[in-house]
């Protein structure tokens, strides 16, 4: 009953992205396997998108996957991106892949985190510096 969707803009349709493509499956395969296991009805959705940095006006590109799961738990968010947590305990693993996916982030010049406005579910978002050529 979940339906797995993708959203981008037209103008990114033939765009070639020059990065380590190793890491940056890494996070997206993380963010979307989690939305996956919490997600029992309803839509994830990887949404791309091109835009302008407000303070370093450097372009970025933003990925993000959203889903309509059972969400976090206000008093888990902050601790979501430390090593050995986990949110609940029926998951396997360490409970390392989204500290890792800060780090592989960070190591590409960008940031993930959680969009705590999001409402509805879950939102992941990656980051990561974008330019045209």
């Amino acid at each position: 009953g979940v339906k797995l969707l993708h959203e981008y803009p037209t103008s990114l349709k033939d765009t070639c992205i020059y990065t380590d493509a190793r890491r940056l499956e890494q996070v997206l395969h993380h963010f979307l396997e989690n939305a996956c296991h919490h997600t029992y009805d309803g839509t994830i959705t990887l949404r791309v998108k091109a835009y302008e940095d407000i303070d370093t006006k450097r372009p970025m590109l933003q990925m993000r996957v959203d889903d309509t799961g059972v969400g976090i738990p206000t008093d888990q968010r902050d601790l979501l991106f430390l090593p050995f947590r986990k949110m609940d305990g029926k998951s396997e693993g360490l409970g390392m892949g989204l500290a890792l996916c800060r780090q592989i982030a960070k190591m590409l010049g960008g940031k993930a985190y959680l969009d705590q406005c999001y409402v509805g579910g879950s939102s992941f978002v990656l980051e990561i510096p974008f330019e045209e050529v």
